[in-house]
């Protein structure tokens, strides 16, 4: 019921601008506050699969050669609509690597130095009859105003290697979120390593690249899912 006191002149602008959202008087009659509810959702949804498809879009993932090594580096870009607070939240949250990183069989924290560094143990999956792998890393975080960096470097010997797994001893990636605008951020991923043992550089780069995209892929379907309580950029 619209309040005794509503100005004429006020009340035809809200229906004015009711017609323009499209609603009609017999939706609004029938169910005055579901219409409204059903609206909102059906903007969201939209929203989020416009963000999904804009996110899906912009994956670019490509090799590039090192000096002194037959295997490749990796890079990965892509951008995305949410906050950059809410990215570096999902990257740093272990028990969710494992649903989106292809390829991982676990991941630890073995010490925790401080806010900003620490000792990681990676393992990751290799198809029979290959080993699987081993990682020891050195996790550095660092927050500027438009950036946040994640570098990720080997330090195997700050923990003892396991029996049964190979050992990776060279290898570095980072992950870095830098915000182009206030609305959107772009996340870059840039990895190599030697995967010991012999393994021919040929099928070790056509599988980086392969699962580089499966990785990142799976990234933006988490982080398009993930509700984004701080909108901080």
């Amino acid at each position: 019921m619209l309040a005794k006191n509503t100005k004429p002149v006020a009340l035809m602008l809200t229906l004015a601008s009711l017609f323009h959202l499209g609603i009609s008087l017999e939706n609004i009659i029938d169910c005055p506050h579901c219409y409204f509810y059903d609206k909102l959702r059906q903007q969201a949804a939209l929203s989020t699969e416009q963000s999904t498809e804009q996110s899906k879009a912009s994956l670019v993932v490509k090799l590039i050669p090192v000096k002194n090594s037959q295997y490749m580096q990796v890079e990965g870009t892509f951008t995305s609509m949410r906050s950059r607070l809410l990215i570096f939240s999902l990257l740093s949250d272990l028990d969710l690597t494992e649903q989106w990183f292809d390829k991982l069989l676990s991941i630890e924290t073995l010490v925790q130095y401080n806010n900003n560094q620490f000792l990681m143990r990676s393992v990751m999956d290799s198809p029979w009859p290959i080993q699987n792998r081993e990682l020891i890393t050195c996790v550095t975080t660092e927050f500027n105003q438009k950036t946040t960096l994640i570098d990720i470097r080997a330090c195997s010997e700050r923990a003892r290697a396991s029996k049964n797994l190979v050992s990776i001893t060279k290898a570095y990636s980072s992950w870095t979120i830098t915000t182009l605008s206030s609305k959107l951020n772009q996340i870059t991923y840039k990895a190599w390593l030697d995967p010991a043992g012999n393994i021919p550089a040929v099928v070790f780069n056509r599988q980086l690249i392969a699962s580089t995209k499966r990785t990142l892929s799976q990234l933006q379907v988490l982080l398009d899912k993930t509700e984004s309580k701080n909108n901080t950029y």
